[in-house]
């Protein structure tokens, strides 16, 4: 890449007006006008029952909920790390994104939380790899299929 193509990259990701996002299914990059792309978010989020407005304090009580879990499981006998690693050292609140689906009419989107660095990051991978995994009809891939 040229100087110029490397700085032209780098305006575009550093742009505030725009939202840059993969299209659903890895089928190209989709640019569009950050205000759009909120407005149509937020549509999307108050249009369904998947998602409740919170007062602010989701965050808290997810962090009293997984610790008071970690405490008690502590207390039934786990040990202290499995403890340690359940509660959050530095929790984040999740973020919401969404991808369009270009190759569908209408570009309807893909809503996609990320639950990354969460109060129950930790909480749900413990449970994923002990619970879900351990299922007779648990499939890991599609080789495993």
């Amino acid at each position: 890449m040229t100087k110029d193509e490397k700085n032209a990259i780098t305006s575009l990701l550093n742009d505030p007006s725009i939202v840059i996002r993969p299209a659903d299914k890895a089928s190209g990059v989709v640019v569009e006008d950050a205000e759009s792309f909120l407005l149509k978010l937020e549509q999307e989020i108050g249009n369904c029952d998947t998602y409740q407005r919170s007062d602010g304090n989701g965050q808290q009580e997810a962090e009293r909920s997984v610790k008071k879990v970690a405490n008690r499981l502590y207390k039934d006998h786990f040990c202290l790390e499995l403890r340690n690693y359940l509660i959050p050292k530095h929790a984040t609140l999740a973020k919401l994104k969404r991808n369009p689906k270009i190759h569908k009419e209408g570009n309807p989107m893909k809503t996609i939380v990320n639950g990354i660095g969460t109060a129950t990051e930790n909480m749900a991978r413990v449970a994923e790899r002990e619970i879900v995994e351990n299922t007779p009809s648990y499939v890991r891939d599609t080789t495993d299929f």
